[in-house]
């Protein structure tokens, strides 16, 4: 099973074991118990190939070349910070090929994008990166949130 995967599932038990701790929290305030919210979609690869598909179709020729390029310098090690990769994406897309792309993001995860901090670039990027460099950026996105002070 994929690093990828493995994050997926991991976030969904975090966020089941957050839900968990609601009914306690709501009987406490002698208050209804909320509804149990929907299950947290984890993309299989087919999925995930598909949406990579269908997002760089929403490309023009010319960017979708430009987004390919930057993807290829990061998969062969010429750039490695992968921010940087995300930001030149982004600087590459029209506005509506960006709404596109996040739509497909939307449509792999099953749910409407709210995380702020999920661009056209992060996205396009995640999908297109070969698996290693896949694990290699969750390392390094791990590495760096322990390192911030809380």
């Amino acid at each position: 099973m994929g690093r990828y995967h493995i994050v997926m599932k991991s976030l969904a038990l975090i966020t089941l074991a957050m839900v968990a701790g609601l009914p306690s929290l709501a009987a406490a305030q002698q208050s209804p118990q909320p509804a149990t919210p929907p299950a947290v979609h984890v993309p299989t690869h087919t999925e995930r190939d598909k949406a990579k598909v269908a997002a760089l179709g929403d490309l023009s020729d010319d960017h979708r070349a430009k987004v390919l390029a930057i993807v290829d310098r990061v998969n062969r090690g010429q750039l490695t910070d992968f921010h940087a990769a995300e930001l030149q994406i982004d600087a590459v897309l029209t506005s509506e090929e960006s709404r596109a792309v996040l739509a497909e993001h939307d449509k792999l995860v099953r749910t409407p994008n709210t995380d702020p901090t999920w661009h056209p670039g992060r996205f396009l990027l995640r999908i297109a990166i070969t698996p290693e460099k896949l694990r290699e950026l969750q390392l390094q996105l791990q590495q760096k949130q322990s390192n911030e002070p809380r």
